[in-house]
């Protein structure tokens, strides 16, 4: 357990958001918020879900590296994800995730390995048992590794294909208990953009232009609603019902660009 998960420890989220290596110069970070309402007639509450992330770039390699820590623990079966991701370009080259119980203890991690057209995952449980695979890829894919800093880029190159349609690669958090959780799974979505004209909308001290899209599949349907931004893609604000009758609404409320 401890190969997968040296750097994903969530005694101190600071620690999980900075790398160990010193080359890396910090890019941007950002926090979103996230509220839920009970039903069309309940107001809207304060979840306590803390999502964060941070970008670092290697100017000399051309390497980029994401992580990303989303703690839902203050709710009833909530867990604290971690992502990191490495990429050169616009190709993504490792994924490592992790969850960890509200006592910190960690239930689940797992690697990913990308090529072109072939994802080799390791993956182990708190049990202690493994698990090694493969996942053969079609030619245009897309990943998705769960947090809301992933999820801005997605929407806005599937758009851009026909019938804004795509392959998109996901791991499993259906259930946090689940044997096969964090496992990869290879699912189609659809992205939508719902206006001609694009809106402003304020992160903190920016003021950033941004389109409306539909994106199906998962837990979302045609009600649901995300906004992403023009130039850099990322996802600024979205809203969705869940299947249960409960309203989500989540916001980009801190963004720092440091480029």
């Amino acid at each position: 357990m401890h190969a997968l998960s040296a750097d994903l420890q969530p005694s101190n989220s600071s620690q999980v958001l900075s790398p160990a290596a010193s080359d890396w110069r910090l890019v941007e970070t950002g926090r979103y918020g996230y509220q839920r309402s009970a039903g069309l007639n309940s107001s809207w509450q304060e979840t306590g879900i803390v999502e964060r992330y941070a970008r670092y770039e290697d100017c000399q390699s051309g390497r980029q590296q994401i992580r990303a820590i989303r703690d839902a623990r203050d709710l009833s079966d909530g867990v604290l994800l971690t992502v990191i991701a490495h990429s050169r370009g616009q190709h993504l080259n490792h994924l490592k995730l992790s969850l960890h119980d509200q006592g910190g203890q960690l239930r689940a991690a797992v690697r990913y390995d990308l090529a072109p057209r072939l994802l080799c995952f390791s993956r182990e449980r708190l049990s202690g048992s493994a698990q090694r695979g493969t996942l053969e890829l079609p030619v245009t894919h897309h990943y998705l590794p769960l947090t809301r800093n992933f999820l801005g880029p997605v929407i806005y190159s599937l758009a851009r294909q026909v019938n804004g349609c795509g392959a998109v690669i996901v791991p499993r958090l259906q259930d946090p208990r689940a044997a096969d959780v964090l496992s990869p799974q290879l699912e189609t979505r659809q992205a939508l953009a719902l206006q001609r004209t694009t809106e402003q909308l304020s992160v903190g001290q920016h003021r950033i232009q941004a389109q409306e899209y539909q994106f199906l599949g998962g837990p979302y349907d045609q009600q649901s609603r995300f906004w992403v931004a023009c130039e850099s893609a990322r996802l600024l604000r979205y809203h969705f019902t869940s299947n249960r009758g409960e309203r989500w609404a989540c916001e980009l409320v801190e963004l720092s660009n440091l480029k």
